[in-house]
């Protein structure tokens, strides 16, 4: 088609010439762009927060911070293991209390905890904390266990629980992440076989569950797309190439969504996938092309690989700029991670033929014989 267009068919061809006879600095400045990437791309981080699900002028977000900024945090830990031997007797003629045993557990645990980076010591809460500070009165203890049951007690008096009150975002000295993370660790350490649960723990479950799934699905996709190729083409060099254009455009992606500021969301986490989706493919078409010229029409390397940089240019360009403008189109979206999703897509769809450019050139004329 582009034939047809003698300006443009010219213009074509010397391009095509230039990238044949530039093709081994093109290699080198794809190996350059991988190797300042890659360190930028392992900054990026995951956004592991309810507010990252909606946009920040959405009301209930305003609502959600006044209220934490006139009450406080209202994130809690929950602490629970099974403890024998919790009580006195509860249907004696004495107040229920604490037995010294378990209170001495108790208290080691919430002196541990209440120490911990992040958590609110001063609003630690305690089986035996609350019921030395209630009237030693039995029907009164009595009523205060029922109060207190399904939270710091379990209904057959076998299981307790502390409640720790995370420090707000703002003023916490660590992350949410970090303070969780040392919170079951020393919850596991002063007392084995405890569980810790509560509304940050789930989220940060949720989010770190999200991203190792997508790290695995990364890693298994380019795995087993790598054994395709290798079974199809019968040559390491066609795997290599798919490799670093996906690689190059995945870091580079990567790369530049840190240095904009940006974080994945939980829907982003596919990127690495779909990336590697989309790149292999499109290497894929390429290298097939490339060897059919090689080997029906007996072409030499660098003759195929100007024919196919002319003969492909069109139809790469169009499926990748559509491809790209399809993941565009989700930015009308009101959901922020879905908007976040289309951003980086798209820029992870549009590096692809870059990296295509500067990387297989090399690699498709770079052997002597088409296995």
């Amino acid at each position: 088609m582009w034939s047809e267009f003698l300006p443009a068919g010219a213009a074509l061809d010397r391009l095509s010439d230039r990238i044949a006879k530039y093709r081994n600095w093109l290699f080198a400045a794809a190996m350059l762009l991988l190797v300042a990437a890659v360190p930028a791309a392992q900054r990026l981080t995951f956004d592991q927060t309810i507010e990252s699900f909606f946009a920040p002028q959405h009301p209930d977000i305003q609502l959600l911070k006044r209220t934490r900024e006139v009450f406080g945090g209202d994130e809690f830990v929950i602490v629970a293991w099974r403890q024998p031997e919790l009580l006195t007797d509860e249907a004696g003629t004495e107040p229920v209390e604490v037995t010294a045993t378990a209170g001495a557990v108790i208290r080691r645990l919430a002196d541990g905890l209440s120490v911990v980076p992040g958590v609110d010591g001063a609003r630690t809460r305690d089986l035996e904390r609350l019921l030395a500070q209630s009237p030693r009165n039995r029907n009164t203890r009595r009523a205060m266990l029922k109060l207190f049951e399904g939270l710091l007690v379990s209904g057959d008096r076998g299981t307790t629980a502390i409640v720790l009150q995370l420090l707000p975002s703002a003023k916490a000295p660590v992350s949410r992440n970090t303070a969780i993370q040392a919170i079951r660790d020393t919850a596991l350490r002063l007392q084995p076989g405890c569980a810790v649960a509560g509304e940050p723990v789930q989220i940060q479950e949720m989010f770190d569950l999200v991203e190792r799934d997508g790290n695995l699905l990364y890693a298994a996709s380019l795995l087993v797309l790598s054994a395709m190729l290798l079974w199809i083409f019968r040559g390491l060099r066609w795997v290599a190439g798919s490799l670093l254009v996906v690689l190059g455009a995945v870091a580079a992606t990567r790369a530049l969504l840190v240095l904009a500021g940006a974080q994945l969301s939980m829907v982003s986490s596919m990127l690495n996938s779909l990336v590697t989706v989309i790149a292999i493919s499109t290497t894929t078409h390429i290298t097939v092309h490339y060897r059919e010229l090689r080997m029906q029409e007996g072409l030499t390397a660098e003759q195929a690989l100007q024919r196919t940089l002319r003969e492909l240019a069109a139809p790469v360009f169009w499926t990748v700029v559509t491809v790209a403008a399809g993941f565009a189109a989700l930015l009308v979206s009101d959901i922020v991670p879905v908007r976040s999703f289309a951003i980086m897509m798209t820029v992870g769809t549009l590096l692809v033929p870059l990296l295509i450019l500067l990387v297989l050139p090399t690699v498709l004329a770079s052997g002597r014989y088409v296995p």
